[in-house]
């Protein structure tokens, strides 16, 4: 058995306050970009043709969360590199405020009480990738890019609203009648044309050579990392999931950059090539040569040979460079410095200072500019005057956030390419005293956690209803599968400490380089195929959930919800119904206004139905078919007289709130944010967008943070056991669990204390109508039409070709039941807290399973890994250690006396 301990060592401290740096900044990115919405601002006039244009607008409130997390990214970023354990609590208790806040600020500002509709761009193809691409094309045939024109390339590959407006020099007020043209011209060095050149020869999709590339850049670094710092790449990757996905999978060119970097902080010790690798990324993107100046700065304190980086520097800038220059110096010059005369409009990028013109305060461009020069020279000569390590990769970062029109590429990517900076040994050789096993574990469940993330973020952004892509719905069925299977096996043979770093190195380059391949090839149809806006409706209620208020308004008034048809309620309601729709851009605007919500009831099988769907008799669920959990949550709401889904907000940041508070320890608290921001997608976006899952997971989290009072947690688990069947099915193997881990007299107390709060809340509608038994688990003894990504889903839709579940696959999720908690009992002791993940197995052959329905079981295990059977663990090995001290002193006395 490893000893492990709860004892951080400095190293560990550092480097997951940079992860949680970095994934913050990233967060900045997202929540951005996501907390708005792109309205019609009017038409545009070119080539005689007019086409409409779309910004977007944020409230005020989303912009200063946005800042404040970018700030105090940097701040922590700053905190991990004095690493001193007093300055690491405050920087937790901001990041689980930001966190909850986040959440809070979506709620109240982007979401409000009232129905809206929201529209927000699918990721497609920029003016920049387009430009490359054609550019590389332009060399491959023997073409100068620099003398040619590619307006008629770029009006017929990408809409205008993707492309880079110029104005007339009468703005501000940038309004769409002074845009007098477009970058239609090879505004790079030659590096950025030559980079596409490869994927150009081999005839392959830009963005799958963006993954390629991406994935082995990614390995490269990977393979330099020593120790067991080694076996936390994998959660470096997943924490940092915003600065992972978009260089390996979207049609943007950021690889081209980000990847030598890697490759030159990583491999400083071969200073020509980390230098051709330096001097390639400036010239691909220019404002990495101030990065470039810090990284000499660094290299020359660090002792490595900064004059031999400087000429493999100068020859990847110069050679490329130099043969078109002197081919036509003019139109070279002419293309590469137009953009720094053009005349931009400032809010086209990310968040930034810039966007604190959406709360009215203006601050000039030549100030901006200027903030931002003199951060730079300020910052380069302190580097000059002393060390500061990775904090000197980091300061560009914080200089371009004050650039007047800012992208997130100008500021996102630095601070990871600092922490694989450390990660790699570049400022000196970096070891933990932590075992590979615990490093690897944690990277397990972080990466598993993450992986869902992505197939979130999939179902929601890439997906297009009623056309659910086969490809992508294998690939989420799969990962589903895989995840808990993986680190179920790795908890129970301890694999990465019998693998050799060769053997994990190769499955680590391979699993990366499938995931990214995967995800490019799964979303390459839509993203290459114009530009799609995603229009949703917010505060539009489901059935589901609409259901669910309306029978917690019949349990206040002291009836049973179960003897109620709420058909007339449900139509009445002006808030029933979804809105969801794409629209690919055309020359027509997108009037939000002409949407409405359509009410959308779900069907189930029965032969005397009044409706027809999908070849069969139904009738429509209009009646509560929920265990009373449900509605029973939704109570408090209803009697504060606040809106549901703002108490369904409120329970899971105090659920949040009061898991950080239960946990004592440093390194348990720091792995647990690194954990949480590794699943932003599950663990924040869901919770601050969506309303009808957080009941039963918040429940669950209260009462893990409960876990040393059993009469509380087994309440509380009871409770969560009565509000859907997804949490029913998970409460077995929690039982298990606490029956092999906190010992009997605890486990009666628990099991004691849950049963008569389960009970109490579920007898009272049964004796009054015992057929309310039947209709608490409706969703899962009738016939629904197959949904989401189960196994059920699979078979039905795509082999039998049948909307309809096929008979026999409904004994499943009864034998994966059986069967898991069979498996759970017979070898706990070599899976102990993977069993937490057998639900999602019994979900997957539900006929709906949706990712939210079982994303959150990862988070569940993890917990129970962290604070609980790892605790144990530990107090076994203390207690080992006592042991053996004494047998030592028993010897050593016994020795002095003889």
């Amino acid at each position: 058995m490893v000893m492990q301990s709860n004892t951080i060592s400095p190293n560990l401290r550092k480097i997951l306050l940079m992860i949680i740096g970095v994934d913050l900044i990233g967060l900045s990115v997202f929540y951005y970009s996501n907390s708005g919405s792109y309205t019609f601002a009017g038409y545009i006039t070119l080539n005689s043709s007019k086409y409409p244009i779309y910004w977007y607008l944020v409230h005020g409130p989303i912009v200063l969360m946005s800042i404040f997390m970018f700030t105090l990214g940097i701040a922590t970023l700053i905190v991990g590199y004095l690493n001193q354990p007093k300055s690491t609590k405050p920087i937790i208790v901001l990041t689980v405020f930001t966190i909850v806040s986040a959440v809070l600020v979506t709620r109240v500002f982007y979401l409000g009480n009232s129905p809206s509709v929201v529209m927000l761009p699918l990721p497609a193809k920029t003016d920049e990738y387009v430009i490359q691409m054609a550019s590389a094309f332009n060399l491959v045939h023997g073409i100068n890019p620099y003398e040619v024109n590619l307006e008629k390339v770029m009006l017929s590959s990408i809409p205008p609203q993707q492309f880079t407006l110029i104005y007339s020099n009468s703005a501000p007020p940038y309004v769409p009648g002074k845009v007098i043209g477009f970058v239609d011209y090879f505004d790079y060095l030659p590096q950025a044309a030559l980079y596409y050149v490869p994927a150009i020869l081999l005839g392959i999709p830009g963005v799958i050579w963006n993954a390629l590339v991406y994935s082995s850049g990614l390995f490269l670094s990977f393979k330099k990392m020593e120790g067991s710092v080694k076996y936390l790449f994998p959660a470096v990757i997943a924490g940092s999931m915003f600065i992972f996905l978009e260089p390996a999978v979207m049609p943007v060119p950021s690889a081209g950059w980000i990847v030598p970097l890697l490759i030159a902080v990583s491999y400083p010790e071969y200073p020509i090539l980390s230098g051709i690798m330096l001097g390639w990324a400036s010239a691909y993107k220019i404002y990495v040569l101030p990065f470039a100046l810090f990284y000499l700065v660094e290299a020359k304190r660090m002792g490595y040979n900064v004059k031999k980086m400087i000429y493999g520097a100068l020859a990847s800038f110069l050679g490329p460079t130099l043969p078109f220059l002197v081919e036509d110096p003019s139109a070279m010059l002419k293309d590469v410095l137009a953009p720094l005369t053009l005349n931009l409009r400032p809010l086209d990028g990310g968040p930034g200072i810039t966007d604190l013109q959406f709360l009215g305060i203006f601050i000039p461009k030549d100030l901006q500019i200027a903030i931002l020069a003199g951060i730079l020279v300020s910052g380069l000569f302190i580097s000059l005057l002393r060390r500061l390590g990775y904090l000197s990769f980091v300061i560009p970062s914080i200089a371009f956030f004050w650039w007047y029109r800012p992208e997130p590429q100008y500021f996102m990517y630095f601070p990871f390419i600092a922490l694989i900076a450390v990660m790699t040994g570049f400022f000196g050789k970096i070891e933990l005293t932590e075992s590979r096993q615990e490093t690897w574990l944690f990277s397990s469940f972080s990466i598993g956690i993450s992986a869902f993330s992505v197939m979130y973020l999939a179902q929601y952004a890439f997906i297009i209803p009623a056309a659910v892509s086969i490809y992508l719905l294998v690939m989420m069925s799969l990962t589903v599968m895989f995840v808990p299977i993986s680190i179920m096996i790795e908890r129970a043979k301890s694999l990465i400490t019998r693998l050799s770093e060769k053997t994990v190195s190769c499955l680590t380059f391979l699993f990366m380089t499938v995931a990214m391949v995967g995800i490019a090839l799964g979303v390459s149809d839509l993203l290459l195929n114009g530009l799609w806006f995603v229009v949703m409706g917010h505060n539009y209620e489901s059935d589901a959930f609409l259901l669910s208020v309306l029978a917690a308004k019949e349990m206040v008034d002291l009836h049973n919800p179960y003897s109620f048809v709420f058909l007339h309620d449900m139509l009445e309601s002006p808030q029933f119904g979804k809105v969801f729709s794409m629209f690919r851009y055309s020359n027509s605007p997108i009037d939000l206004n002409d949407l409405k919500p359509s009410p959308v009831f779900t069907p189930y099988l029965d032969p005397s139905g009044q409706f027809i769907k999908y070849g069969a008799r139904v009738n429509y669920v209009d009646f509560y078919d929920y265990p009373p959990g449900m509605a029973l949550s939704m109570i408090p709401a209803l009697l504060l007289r606040i809106p549901v889904s703002l108490w369904e907000s409120l329970l899971y940041v105090f659920s949040i709130v009061t898991l950080f508070l239960s946990i004592r320890n440093e390194k348990n608290l720091l792995y647990v944010l690194v954990f949480i921001l590794s699943g932003v997608f599950v663990t924040f976006y869901g919770e601050a967008f969506e309303s009808d899952l957080s009941p039963w997971i918040s429940l669950i989290l209260i009462a893990i943070s409960f876990r040393k009072y059993p009469l509380i947690s087994g309440a509380l688990t009871g409770f969560a056991a009565t509000t859907m069947p997804e949490a029913t099915v998970l409460v077995p193997f929690i039982l298990i669990l606490i029956y092999n881990e906190m010992g009997k007299q605890f486990f009666l107390r628990f099991l004691i204390s849950g049963i008569l709060l389960s009970a109490l809340l579920v007898l009272p509608p049964i004796l009054i109508d015992p057929s309310s038994l039947t209709m608490m688990f409706f969703p899962i003894l009738a016939k629904l039409p197959v949904n989401g990504v189960s196994l059920t889903t699979l078979i039905s839709l795509y082999i039998f070709h049948s909307y309809w579940p096929v008979s026999f696959l409904s004994i499943f999720p009864y034998v994966a039941l059986i069967g898991s908690i069979a498996i759970s009992v017979i070898f706990y002791n070599k899976i102990r807290e993977g069993i937490l993940m057998f639900p999602m197995f019994i979900v997957l052959n539900f006929t709906r399973a949706e990712i939210e329905y079982f994303a959150f079981y990862p988070l569940v295990a993890f917990l129970a890994w962290l604070l609980i059977t790892r605790e144990k663990e530990i107090t076994r090995s203390e207690g080992l250690k006592v042991l053996h001290g004494s047998h030592f002193r028993v010897l050593e006395r016994r020795k002095r006396e003889s």
